[in-house]
């Protein structure tokens, strides 16, 4: 037991012993058989006492654990959490989301979130998260931390705690998935790019095609070699024109 719990226990002592000093000076002694009684009856209560401070003890311990647990888990999430009123002033924020904006351990309480976003994305923020506050499920945003190193592009995701005003926000990296589908949009560009190369060559040679039958028609005097010819010619322009509307239909 330490120095402390054994003042206030010592203080105690002494209040009840002077209390029943004052009892008892207005009354009779005390039958032994009473005396016994009592001392056992004080036993026991003393004994419950016990049970009951090892039972808070071992109560507070565990929740101690927990709290700890949940501090651990709440901190070192692979998500950024924050909470935010209605005005976007940051109330709370786990030890990820600090990360992100590189200031370690340092209290950001009380602080707008547009003071850690990019100049890009703080009109962003500020035109939706009017709505997204009001009504946050089933929607994200996208935007960009400013931090000491560097941005780091994040989506928002938020659910309303009930009966509290704050926004519960989940803060997600997508830096490495932005890169990726801005690589696939390059690569989507560099083959759509690539077929328009090849439609305009294919489209260039069945124009050839057809001005060399048409050229040979009107150099050939042979009337059903003319024909077939012409019949060729026909046939070469119906197939780019099947070819066009195919390429230019989903």
């Amino acid at each position: 037991m330490n120095t402390n719990d054994e003042v206030p226990r010592d203080d105690l002592r002494k209040r009840a012993e002077a209390a029943l000093a004052d009892v008892g000076r207005d009354k009779p002694p005390a039958h032994p058989d009473d005396i016994k009684a009592l001392i056992h009856d004080l036993r026991v209560h003393q004994i419950e006492l016990e049970m009951q401070n090892e039972e808070l003890r071992v109560s507070r311990t565990s929740l101690e654990v927990a709290r700890d647990k949940y501090a651990r888990l709440y901190n070192q999430s692979p998500v950024g959490y924050i909470s935010v009123d209605k005005h976007g002033i940051v109330r709370k924020a786990n030890q990820t989301f600090l990360d992100m904006i590189d200031h370690g351990t340092a209290d950001i309480r009380d602080k707008p979130l547009v003071d850690y976003l990019s100049a890009e994305s703080r009109d962003v923020f500020l035109g939706r998260f009017g709505a997204f506050f009001r009504q946050p499920m089933g929607k994200t945003m996208d935007i960009e931390l400013r931090g000491a190193t560097g941005r780091v592009v994040v989506r928002l995701s938020a659910r309303r705690v009930p009966d509290d005003e704050e926004l519960l926000v989940a803060v997600v990296d997508i830096g490495e998935q932005a890169k990726a589908e801005a690589r696939v949009n390059a690569l989507l560009e560099e083959k759509q790019m690539l077929l328009r190369e090849v439609h305009h060559r294919i489209k260039n040679n069945m124009n050839v095609a057809m001005a060399m039958l048409a050229i040979q028609a009107d150099t050939i005097e042979n009337p059903e070699a003319k024909t077939a010819m012409e019949d060729a010619g026909r046939r070469m322009f119906s197939m780019m024109v099947i070819y066009e509307k195919l390429y230019r239909s989903e």
